[in-house]
């Protein structure tokens, strides 16, 4: 009878093996999010996903140098997604029951007295968003050629600013427009081009003196 029996347990064995343990619900419904939701966060806290119904929380460090170490976790401490430090404009990608989401540093506001707060957005993203050519991918790439060239200012209304108060102040003009920018030609016509205050063309400047209407350089720099 015992003999008989062996075959059975092995088989029963194996089959157990082979399953894969059920993840808790939590960590496979999506976010609740109908439409994208814009919210700050005060510097060294952490605070509730918006959408994650108290699931997981985001975690801010110093707001310093222009950037601020952001990451998420869930709220037993489990890590979705590793700190990383996050300059106006950049985005944060991570996924949540099959579905995938953008949480996007709108701007730093850092202060000489006072706590200092990031503002972000969160949306889920689309299948245009998640492309290597989606329109996120590509401003970014416009932020990154501004970084790249050491010692250049951003020349608004006849004052200079310096990348990242350019970039955070093109971040807020960009949220501001909304579903208007669909692509990279919107952001450098709509956002990068001029003062929607004053009409007046913005300027790079670089160290030697030479000057470039912002909008012809931003074109030149997605065709290279």
């Amino acid at each position: 009878m015992k003999h008989r029996l062996v075959p059975f347990l092995l088989l029963f064995i194996l089959s157990a093996c082979g399953r894969h343990p059920r993840l808790p619900r939590e960590k496979i419904a999506p976010l609740d999010l109908a439409q994208p939701v814009n919210f700050s966060v005060e510097q060294r806290s952490s605070s509730v996903l918006p959408g994650s119904g108290g699931r997981i929380l985001l975690t801010l460090d110093d707001v310093t140098m222009n950037q601020v170490m952001t990451s998420l976790a869930w709220n037993n401490g489990e890590v979705l997604v590793a700190a990383r430090s996050l300059h106006s404009g950049e985005t944060l990608n991570f996924s949540l029951g099959g579905h995938e989401y953008l949480l996007r540093l709108q701007r730093l506001e850092n202060h000489l007295i006072g706590m200092d707060y990031a503002y972000f957005e969160l949306r889920e993203a689309s299948p245009s968003r998640l492309g290597v050519s989606s329109l996120d991918a590509d401003i970014q790439g416009l932020y990154a050629a501004m970084r790249a060239k050491t010692g250049i200012h951003f020349v608004r209304n006849g004052k200079n600013y310096d990348v990242e108060t350019a970039i955070a102040h093109l971040e807020r003009k960009r949220a501001a427009a909304g579903a208007s920018i669909r692509t990279i030609e919107d952001f450098i016509e709509q956002i990068g081009s001029r003062s929607s205050q004053s009409g007046e063309t913005y300027k790079i400047l670089y160290p030697d003196g030479t000057e470039y209407d912002a909008g012809k350089w931003m074109r030149q720099q997605i065709t290279k």
